[in-house]
């Protein structure tokens, strides 16, 4: 399912919550801020969809390590093995951390 997947179905998402699943069952909620077309990474014989890139806030604690997470919305349903990677080099906002989803 992850691969039919396109920028248009997380676009209306953006500054809603999705829920975050570890393999132990643990559940976290993270707020989407963006989700953005990179037409730059697209080569058009190797993937039929434009990449894109969805940026989350998350909790200040815990930290959540780079891994594969089911993440989950009421409009798009579970997402098995999203592959959610911490943003270090951006710095940690007050509020949370951020993370980034890459779809290629």
């Amino acid at each position: 399912m992850l691969d039919k997947l396109s920028h248009a179905d997380f676009a209306p998402t953006v500054n809603q919550h999705w829920s975050l699943e570890d393999s132990d069952g643990n559940t976290l909620t993270l707020q989407l801020l963006t989700a953005v077309e990179k037409p730059a990474w697209h080569v058009p014989q190797l993937s039929p969809r434009v990449p894109f890139l969805l940026s989350f806030l998350g909790p200040l604690t815990p930290l959540i390590p780079q891994g594969l997470y089911i993440l989950e919305h009421p409009a798009l349903g579970r997402l098995e093995g999203v592959l959610v990677t911490p943003q270090h080099a951006a710095g940690n906002l007050q509020d949370g951390h951020l993370y980034q989803v890459n779809f290629s």
